[in-house]
């Protein structure tokens, strides 16, 4: 998107000395401040989906661990050394997320 609105400024700046009148620069000035307008929005959809998935993707994650670890415990596949390593491991992971989780909620 930087790039993007950058070089559509940079067009908008090259067109300022063909202006022949005000009405051509007052047009400029609006399509520039539509683009910034429009940039703004895109920065901001942007900055939500990754607030959206900094919050929302941990707790599916962690879903999904719980999930996994109770398919352990009631399959049968598994013995008890087993399933406590996995709980240990699934608790460290989980406990990542949160972390990282935390750090991207806070940016």
């Amino acid at each position: 998107y930087d790039r993007l609105f950058a070089a559509t400024l940079a067009g908008f700046a090259s067109k300022l000395s063909e202006a022949k009148n005000l009405a051509e620069l007052t047009a400029l000035e609006r399509r520039g401040k539509e683009a910034t307008l429009l940039h703004d929005d895109r920065l901001r959809a942007a900055a939500q989906e990754m607030r959206t998935l900094a919050v929302d993707q941990v707790g599916k994650l962690k879903a999904e661990n719980q999930e996994y670890l109770r398919y352990c415990q009631t399959s049968g596949e598994y013995s008890v050394p087993e399933i406590q390593r996995y709980s240990g491991e699934i608790a460290v992971l989980n406990s990542k997320l949160d972390e990282r989780g935390e750090a991207r909620h806070e940016r």
